[in-house]
């Protein structure tokens, strides 16, 4: 079995800030990474997680280009590396490699060797998800019911995509010149037919990727979204959404295809449509509420009022309605999971179903489109979405789901 060595050398200089002139305050340390070209393939898919141990703090990259730089804090480092060698995709065979380091001088180097039988330790998956030595495969299945112990599949969920993210930076880690928030997406694999090597993650590494279910067998019309923000093994119990199953070889993931409950929607009440939106938007959707109003027979009345305002406080504010007399009846949004990346919404006539309206793209972040709809002559009501708590105290909109209503 080859074993590869990614060199990435890290070339450290010392840097020493000061407040008001009053001596050093904090010292850091710049580094040069560069990915090595001595046994890697050109289709090889790799990711560098950079992990703070004093700041409990993770980052990580994607590497795709041949050299990266970024500052970081003196101290204890840990440095991950996962691989997929030669398709370019994450469904071939998966390598793993890690190092520690503590930086407090001025030059230092490491090198990181990746191999197969690196992936079969604790730190990439716990015990629980390896079997005799090796780390378990991830299989996939869809059913209706997941309070039962046997599951009986709808057809819902045909095929399905993982994508494995690479993290924003913090102000703490201070990444410059680096590629943030992109994703590395494995092929479209069929329900029930596929299984893939991956990295589980535990307590010490959090891989985050999500899984894009669809309801035909070639990745096209999009079922829902199933994020893991701290990598599967941190999701080991049922959900409302899904539960992962372990048997002697296998990890399983169990995806509910019932479509989401009316209770679970936000907006407008029953004899209401939204006729426009306001909220928080920066690199994503902060915060989102519905301006409703009353919608009978055929008739706007009263003045509009705003509903289930949901989300954190980031971001610049914005408020935008439809111009009297029509009422939001489609909804662009786009995917930037786990949460909501842009949305733009479209109003028209409530007495010849015109457009009258298209309005400004809030939010800078897309990954893929998806829309809103409602039939001919009816305006939207009620969306499936909530709030997103990213566990360090700040709230996000999560990524709008493809249930809503119409009247």
């Amino acid at each position: 079995m080859r074993i590869q060595l990614l060199a990435f050398h890290l070339i450290i200089l010392g840097i020493l800030f000061s407040c008001n002139g009053s001596g050093p305050s904090q010292s850091k340390a710049k580094i040069e990474i560069t990915r090595s070209q001595l046994s890697v393939g050109v289709n090889d898919v790799a990711i560098l997680y950079l992990i703070n141990k004093d700041k409990n703090e993770q980052t990580a990259v994607i590497l795709d280009e041949s050299s990266y730089s970024a500052q970081l804090n003196f101290g204890n480092w840990e440095f991950a590396v996962i691989l997929w060698e030669g398709s370019g995709k994450i469904n071939s065979e998966l390598k793993c490699g890690r190092v520690s380091k503590k930086f407090s001088t001025e030059s230092d180097s490491i090198s990181i060797k990746v191999s197969q039988e690196n992936c079969d330790d604790s730190f990439f998956s716990p015990s629980s998800f390896r079997y005799n030595g090796e780390t378990k495969i991830l299989t996939l299945g869809e059913c209706g019911d997941l309070s039962t112990s046997t599951c009986s599949p709808t057809g819902g969920i045909q095929s399905f995509k993982v994508r494995f993210q690479s993290h924003s930076t913090t102000s703490t880690s201070l990444l410059s010149k680096i590629k943030k928030d992109e994703f590395i997406t494995s092929d479209c694999l069929l329900i029930g037919g596929s299984s893939l090597s991956l990295p589980f993650g535990s307590q010490d590494f959090n891989p985050p990727l999500d899984i894009e279910a669809f309801s035909d067998d070639s990745c096209t019309n999009s079922f829902g979204n199933y994020f893991f923000p701290n990598g599967v093994a941190n999701f080991n119990s049922q959900t409302d959404d899904f539960k992962i199953v372990s048997d002697s070889t296998s990890i399983s993931i169990f995806f509910k295809t019932e479509a989401p409950a009316v209770g679970n929607q936000v907006g407008c009440l029953e004899d209401e449509v939204i006729t426009g939106f306001s909220g928080r938007s920066g690199a994503w959707i902060d915060q989102l509420g519905s301006s409703c109003q009353i919608y009978q027979n055929g008739n706007l009345y009263g003045s509009s009022q705003t509903r289930d305002v949901l989300g954190g406080t980031g971001g610049d504010s914005f408020s935008e309605d439809c111009p009297p007399g029509s009422a939001v009846a489609s909804l662009n949004y786009w995917d930037y999971s786990p949460f909501t990346g842009q949305i733009q919404f479209i109003c028209k006539s409530i007495t010849d179903y015109s457009v009258t309206y298209t309005s400004s793209t809030y939010g800078l972040s897309a990954y893929s489109l998806s829309t809103l709809t409602c039939p001919n002559g009816e305006f939207l009501r009620s969306l499936d979405y909530n709030e997103w708590d990213d566990g360090y105290g700040s709230k996000y909109v999560a990524l709008i789901g493809p249930s809503y209503i119409c009247r």
